[in-house]
Formats: C-alpha cells, sequence, structure tokens
C-alpha cells in the first residue's frame, strides 16, 4: 500500500549488474539481506522459461527501484527487515488490512521520494496518502469490515523518506539514504484529522525523522 532504475524504461540487466547497484556503497559487499539468488542457465529459452525463471520475472517485474511501484515495495521490505517480520520464503500479501504486522500491530509504510524515473525539470514535492477507508480486509480471517465511518486501520504509520535528488537503484537500496517518521495512528488522528495527505514539513512538526539503525526502537515506542 505504500505511495510510494536505471533508466526511463525497462532494460536487460545481468544478475551481476543488478546485485551490484544494490550494494550500499561502491566497492562495499553487498550485505546478506540485498543478495540476489543466481539462476543457473541451462538449455535454450524455451526450456528457461519452462523451467519457470523466477530470477528474470522478479528482475523484469521489480528491477527498477527508482519507479514509485518497486520503491515502495522496497520501502515495505526496509521496514520489515528493521522489524524482523520478513519471512524469506513468505511473500508479501496484497491488499491486506495493512502492509506490516508486528507485535500484534498493524504496520501501515508509506514511501516517497524527490526523484523519479521520468525527466524533471525539479525535484518533486513529498506527499504521503493517509486517507482513512470505508473498508478492510483481513488476510488472517479473510473477513471484510466495512466501516460506518472511515478510519484508519493501522495502529501505526512508518513514512519513508528517499532523499537523493538523483535517485539510482544503489541510492535506493542504501538504508542510509532514507529517512524515516513513525507516528500512531491516534497522533495522526489528533494532529491532521480527517486530512488526506502529509508532507514532510507537517510530519517534521509531529515527530522527529529517524535512520533505519534506530526505526525498530522508534516503532516499539510508539506502539508502546
Amino acid at each position: 500500500m505504500s505511495n510510494s532504475g536505471f533508466t526511463n524504461r525497462p532494460v536487460s540487466i545481468s544478475y551481476e549488474h543488478l546485485r551490484d547497484l544494490s550494494r550500499p556503497a561502491l566497492g562495499a559487499a553487498a550485505a546478506p539481506w540485498m543478495e540476489l539468488p543466481r539462476h543457473t542457465w541451462l538449455g535454450s529459452r524455451h526450456d528457461q522459461l519452462r523451467a519457470g525463471d523466477l530470477d528474470g520475472f522478479r528482475l523484469w517485474a521489480v528491477g527498477n527501484l527508482v519507479d514509485n511501484l518497486g520503491r515502495g515495495m522496497y520501502a515495505e521490505w526496509l521496514v520489515g527487515q528493521a522489524l524482523g517480520v520478513v519471512e524469506p520464503a513468505k511473500p508479501r500479501i496484497e491488499w491486506d488490512s495493512a502492509d506490516l504486522r508486528y507485535r500484534d500491530c498493524l504496520v501501515e509504510v508509506k514511501a516517497g521520494g524527490r526523484s523519479q524515473s521520468w525527466p524533471q525539470e525539479r525535484p518533486s514535492v513529498v506527499r504521503f496518502d493517509i486517507a482513512r477507508r470505508q473498508q478492510s480486509w483481513d488476510a488472517v480471517t479473510n473477513e471484510w469490515e466495512s466501516f460506518d465511518e472511515p478510519r484508519r486501520v493501522a495502529h501505526v504509520y512508518v513514512f519513508c523518506h528517499h532523499t537523493p535528488e538523483d535517485a539510482t537503484n544503489e541510492n535506493v537500496a542504501d538504508p542510509n539514504r532514507w529517512e524515516f517518521w513513525v507516528v500512531a495512528t491516534t497522533t495522526l488522528n489528533t494532529e491532521v484529522g480527517d486530512q488526506k495527505s502529509i508532507g514532510t514539513g507537517r510530519l517534521s512538526t509531529i515527530a522527529d525523522p529517524v535512520n533505519w539503525d534506530n526505526l525498530r526502537n522508534t516503532v516499539d515506542q510508539a506502539i508502546n
């Protein structure tokens, strides 16, 4: 539910190239959680597809981290890594009540950046969607719930801002190039009411931005 490349259009790229672009810094070894599984190519292209080229599909689908969709999913994963709730063999669940579940709480992750995957005359103004909802689906119970009065379903929001004005796959993948605001939903409701979006300036009057290393402790404080 985030709102939150190499170029402005899809390109063919090797495993080694994507791995290098995902390193936190040039020349640094990739962190274990940034490594992509290697796919062994055997036989003809037809045989490869019949065998299921999942690595190729993942690269094609989300290989451009500068794109809002890819960057948003990466932000969810980055927050999930900080909270220790990402299970390597379990894919993300689309349309759940919130993006992540942590300590019996729902965590909504919102992502944005100043740089886009298309040509820009100036950096984007980052705003995050915080609109209330009229219904939600619980992936655990497989039940829909409708609300007489729209509400924000999550217990806490994590707003993720990718700060570079010239985004690349490499700096999107670097946790140190992000800043995060953690806001309990009760606080958000009090501060902004029915407001449907919020910018980084307003967020900074509600909470101090933190880095990735301090994210888990800050979330813990927000939900205690």
